[in-house]
């Protein structure tokens, strides 16, 4: 760090500092001193005098800071909150200058806080311009083309096509349409989430000027309402400017749905989108079967503290035996299964924790669930397959098939891969994923290292040569170029564990006396939602 502030043109404005502060390290490890944190004052202070300047309402407002600075040391609290109005670039060095246990008082906290959240939506501004100068402020029309430019933005930001997609229409939409949000975005006035919701509510409202319309409409209470109330606002704006509300209401019923998707601890989740009305319906059925049901339950006992979790968990079982169990004359539900009701479940589970030898985690439909419960769950299994995996890596090495269809090759693939191999794709369901011949059959054998598993849309990608896979292996590892030159290794994919950093832990018959508690393990990352995948 150079020892003086860069020459701009205007004098420095001389500050004095408290030099009995102590340097402090931030998360990353890095420690800064008091000539640095002197360093960033003294920048925010001379640009300060700069806009005192120059602008009547910084020179109304802001020469009282620059006055005290040059006769009184700014105490970190007074800093902060002199940090006020629109978004600056300079705020983040005032602010970083600042650490957070020399505020005194919960006013400086909270609007440290604040500001933080005002430089965030700044830095959501110009990430927004950047993007659009990346894709495009319009769609090119080129399907592939469209996905291999949110393909390239995924892979640097490492989030999902999905999610970049989004962040690209987001972006477009602020620089083409919706300007005025851009601008008190960049001021810090709304967040980015404001944004987002905007633009996705209004996606399909095409009369520019209803959009312009809602946007005036709206403007004021995005910088005043949380993001919720916020968005019941759009959606007011919406039907009372647009004239194709009503037809568009009319043509949501098509939209009508069932999805679920598994959650951690063997949990799932199961979502009805339909008309209101039904859904009340539906919600007022299953609230009077759990009410009979927590009376069966707890009787007439006082309520106990956790009887909203009891009252859920008897919703739960009511919509359960509503669907799967049996309905008599009289309107009594039983749980009594149909015949005609067959549920597949994989689960993955080591053999010594089968038997008890050892406790290690396993996978209920590829959500990791401790052994115990795994154990449980596989008392109920019927039909059990052969998996060897290496004891180096845990790659898949067998994936047996006597008690399946003969398609060995595929199946071995997709239960190697698990999902889409692309480094920023989610798609995981067999329906929407496809083999597929890294150097294309014949001039590439149909093996294990010549074959990936890829969803329809990263096939295609790849098959328009908008990226390239290279170096393959048996065990799944390949190495992803995208046409931008982004490279990403992809590692073989532990089918269960993987031994390089997830030991077995003692089995229980060598627990023969305590022992101090082991080391933590690494978390297992949790997959990314369903949300990030676009419906079909």
């Amino acid at each position: 760090m150079q020892d003086t502030p860069p020459d701009t043109g205007a004098q420095p404005v001389p500050v004095v500092f408290d030099d009995e502060v102590e340097p402090w390290s931030d998360d990353l490890g890095l420690v800064v001193t008091d000539e640095e944190r002197a360093f960033a004052r003294a920048l925010v202070v001379e640009h300060l005098a700069e806009l005192a300047e120059q602008d009547a309402i910084a020179e109304a407002n802001g020469w009282c800071l620059v006055e005290a600075c040059e006769v009184d040391p700014l105490t970190p609290d007074e800093l902060v909150l002199a940090v006020t109005g629109p978004a600056h670039e300079w705020d983040l060095p005032l602010l970083a200058s600042v650490h957070p246990d020399d505020l005194e008082s919960n006013a400086a906290r909270l609007a440290y806080i604040a500001s933080m959240d005002r430089i965030a939506a700044f830095v959501a501004a110009k990430r927004s311009q950047v993007l659009v100068t990346l894709a495009g402020a319009e769609p090119c029309g080129d399907y592939l083309a469209e996905v291999a430019g949110e393909h390239e933005v995924a892979v640097a930001r490492r989030c999902s096509k999905y999610a970049a997609g989004r962040d690209i229409d987001v972006a477009r939409s602020l620089a083409t349409t919706f300007t005025r949000f851009a601008a008190a975005l960049l001021a810090g006035e709304i967040s980015e989430v404001h944004c987002r919701t905007l633009v996705e509510r209004t996606r399909h409202v095409t009369d520019p000027e209803v959009l312009t319309s809602i946007e005036t409409r709206v403007l004021a209470k995005a910088r005043r309402l949380p993001v919720g109330k916020f968005g019941d606002e759009v959606t007011r704006a919406i039907t009372a400017l647009d004239a194709d509300a009503v037809a568009r209401h009319r043509r949501a019923k098509d939209s009508r749905c069932v999805y679920s998707r598994p959650l951690p601890d063997g949990l799932g989740f199961l979502g009805v989108v339909d008309e209101w009305a039904t859904i009340k319906a539906m919600q007022a059925t299953i609230d009077a079967d759990a009410a009979v049901l927590r009376q069966e339950r707890g009787g007439a006992a006082a309520v106990r503290e956790d009887d909203d979790a009891r009252m859920g968990a008897c919703r739960a079982d009511a919509a359960a035996a509503r669907v799967l169990g049996t309905v008599s004359e009289d309107g009594t539900v039983s749980w009594e299964p149909r015949d005609s009701v067959h549920v597949t479940l994989d689960l993955v589970i080591d053999l010594t924790t089968l038997r008890g030898e050892d406790d290690r985690l396993a996978l209920l439909e590829g959500q990791p669930v401790p052994a115990q419960i795994a154990r449980e769950w596989a008392q109920d299994v019927r039909t059990w397959r052969r998996v060897v995996t290496d004891p180096v890596d845990g790659h898949l090495l067998d994936y047996g098939t006597r008690q399946y269809l003969p398609d060995t090759l595929r199946r071995f693939v997709l239960a190697r891969d698990g999902g889409c191999i692309a480094p920023d794709c989610t798609t995981r369901s067999p329906r929407r994923l496809q083999l597929d011949h890294v150097v294309p059959f014949p001039d590439g054998p149909s093996s294990t290292a010549n074959t990936d598993t890829k969803c329809v849309v990263c096939h295609q990608l790849k098959t328009a040569g908008h990226l390239t896979v290279t170096d393959t292996h048996a065990d799944g590892s390949r190495t992803w170029t995208t046409a931008a030159g982004q490279t990403v290794r992809i590692p073989p994919r532990p089918f269960l564990h993987d031994p390089a950093v997830d030991p077995p832990p003692p089995r229980p018959s060598q627990q023969t006396a305590p022992e101090p508690p082991p080391a933590p393990r690494p978390t297992t990352p949790e997959p990314p939602g369903d949300d990030e995948i676009p419906p079909f």
